[in-house]
């Protein structure tokens, strides 16, 4: 018995030494995998961040290009060429929902996609537009004759004396612009 309980014994302390020597190894592997972890989710987290700003920057361009022609085209809108001009912009603006001709009073004089005589969502764009500034870009709204959100770009017109004479006013799809921003920078793995 003698035997048995020296070698038991023998046993442990040899279990209990590779424990000790182990030790140091299981350590430093556990905060090697933490820092790589810290790594990794540092690394993806700074790509998501790439990919949301070159999203936005994508969204902003289409929306500038947007005002841009907005701008070129607002005299050929006229009073009665809404539909002439959305045909023609469409290609070039495809989250394009509708062009809007409103009177210095904020009534559709035109409009690509209804029937004129409808009043601006929100009077105050006007108010804005008469007083204070050349072009307006709105938030987000839920348009009625698209059943979408919509972001609308506006534009001033004036008279031939420099007197308010109403806006013209273009909406994007907000759905649109965001898949937009999706399919131009966004890999399969996101």
């Amino acid at each position: 018995m003698p035997d048995r309980a020296a070698s038991s014994s023998l046993r442990r302390r040899l279990v209990a030494t590779l424990a000790i020597a182990l030790t140091p190894v299981l350590l430093l592997g556990a905060a090697s995998a933490y820092m790589d972890a810290r790594e990794a989710l540092r690394t993806r987290s700074n790509e998501l961040l790439l990919i949301a700003g070159a999203s936005v920057d994508g969204v902003d361009q289409t929306i500038d290009e947007a005002e841009l022609l907005l701008g070129l085209f607002k005299d050929e809108v006229g009073s009665s060429n809404c539909s002439e001009v959305y045909n023609k912009l469409l290609p070039s603006i495809p989250a394009l929902s509708s062009i809007i001709r409103f009177d210095a009073d904020g009534v559709a004089l035109c409009a690509s996609n209804r029937d004129a005589g409808f009043t601006m969502s929100d009077m105050d764009w006007n108010k804005r537009l008469r007083h204070e500034v050349s072009s307006l870009r709105t938030d987000a709204f839920f348009g009625q004759a698209t059943e979408d959100w919509v972001f609308g770009i506006f534009s001033r017109v004036d008279k031939a004396d420099g007197t308010f004479d109403g806006s013209v006013a273009l909406g994007l799809r907000s759905r649109s612009l965001a898949s937009f921003a999706r399919a131009s920078v966004l890999s399969d793995d996101v």
